[in-house]
C-alpha cells in the first residue's frame, strides 16, 4: 500500500520529527522515501521582521534553491540510513500548495510531517501549511508531534463505510510497525428533546433514555466486532458514550494512545481546504501523532462495508 512516502521539510528540528517515523515505514515497506523542500525566496523582509533578519544578507531565488538543496544532502548523510531508496526534491514557493501538488504529481502513497516547523516570525506553525495540506492532501497524511514510532494505535468508526476507509491504510502502519491497535466507536445520545418523552413522567423519561442507550451500545458493539472478525489481524474494540471528539480525544489520552487514526469527512467536497469538523478537533486536540485518511475512491477500504451490509 505503501511505495512511496513524501516527508515535507522546511530545515527546523521540529519538522525533522518526520524523518524516523518515514524511514522506518519506509525500511518496512520497501518504499521510496522523497524528501521535499520548498525554497522560500523574501525579495525584502517586512517592517515587523527587520530586527529578526537584518543580519542575514538577502539571497537570490537561486541562492534560495541551493541552500534548500544543500539542507537536504545534509540531511541526508547525517540522519538517514542505508536500505532505503531515497530522492530529494526542491521545488515551488508556497508550501501547502507545493506539497499537495507534489503528491499528486508523484503518485504519494502518503505524507510524513510535523504539525509545524519554526515557530514565531517562521511560517510552519499549526494552523498554517500542517493544517493546509490535512484539508487537501490526496492520500493519507501522518501528522506527528515527536521522532518517535507510534506503538498504540487507535482506529476511531462511526458505522458509516466512509469513517471505514481509514481501516486498510491505518491498519497497514500497525502491521509495518507491528503497532496495537484499538477499534473505537463512541455513541452519541440524542438530547432529551430528540426522545419521544414529552408526555411520560420523568421516571418513564428516564427509563426511555436507558433503554435507548443501551440499544445504541449494543448496537456499536456487534458492530465493532463483525469489523473485527474481518480483518487479519487481532484488534481490540471498545465502545464508549460520549461527545465524540472529546470522548477520543479523553480515552486516547487515558490509555496512552500514540497515534489516532481516522478518515477526513469534508463538510464541502468542493473547497480544497474543507475538512470535517471532529477530525479538526481530534487534530488539534491530540497529544499524540494523527493519521487522517481522505475519502477519495484511490483509498477506499477492502474491507466489506459493515455498515451496509448489516445495518
Amino acid at each position: 500500500m505503501f511505495n512511496k512516502i513524501l516527508v515535507p521539510l522546511d530545515g527546523s528540528a521540529q519538522a525533522e520529527n518526520a524523518l524516523r517515523p518515514g524511514l522506518t515505514l519506509a525500511k518496512a515497506a520497501g518504499a521510496e522515501l522523497l524528501l521535499l523542500r520548498v525554497p522560500v525566496y523574501k525579495e525584502a523582509p517586512s517592517k515587523a521582521a527587520a530586527v529578526f533578519d537584518f543580519l542575514r544578507p538577502e539571497l537570490t531565488k537561486e541562492e534560495t534553491r541551493l541552500q534548500a538543496e544543500r539542507y537536504l544532502k545534509s540531511t541526508l548523510q547525517m540522519q538517514m540510513g542505508g536500505g532505503v531508496a531515497i530522492s530529494l526534491l526542491t521545488t515551488g514557493d508556497n508550501a501547502a500548495e507545493t506539497i499537495v501538488d507534489t503528491a499528486v504529481a508523484e503518485q504519494i502513497d502518503l505524507i510524513v510531517m510535523s504539525t509545524h516547523g519554526r515557530t514565531g516570525l517562521k511560517r510552519w506553525f499549526f494552523g498554517s501549511v500542517t493544517e493546509k495540506v490535512v484539508r487537501a492532501a490526496p492520500c493519507p497524511l501522518l501528522i506527528v508531534r515527536s521522532a518517535a514510532v507510534p506503538r498504540k494505535l487507535l482506529i476511531t468508526l462511526d458505522g458509516s463505510e466512509m469513517a471505514e476507509r481509514a481501516l486498510a491504510p491505518a491498519l497497514e502502519l500497525a502491521r509495518r510497525w507491528q503497532t496495537a491497535v484499538t477499534l473505537l466507536r463512541v455513541v452519541e445520545l440524542p438530547d432529551d428533546e430528540e426522545l419521544p418523552t414529552p408526555n411520560l413522567s420523568a421516571d418513564k423519561a428516564a427509563a426511555v433514555r436507558e433503554k435507548v442507550a443501551a440499544l445504541a451500545q449494543q448496537e456499536a458493539e456487534e458492530y465493532l466486532q463483525a469489523v473485527a472478525a474481518g480483518l487479519e489481524m487481532e484488534v481490540e474494540t471498545v465502545v464508549l458514550v460520549g461527545l465524540i471528539s472529546e470522548t477520543i480525544l479523553d480515552y486516547a489520552k487515558r490509555e496512552g494512545f500514540s497515534l489516532i487514526a481516522l478518515s477526513s469527512q469534508g463538510e464541502r467536497p468542493e473547497a480544497r481546504w474543507a475538512y470535517g469538523s471532529v477530525a479538526e478537533k481530534v487534530i488539534h486536540g491530540s497529544e499524540g501523532g494523527v493519521l487522517i485518511i481522505p475519502t477519495a475512491d484511490k483509498f477506499r477500504n477492502s474491507v466489506t462495508p459493515i455498515c451496509d451490509k448489516n445495518h
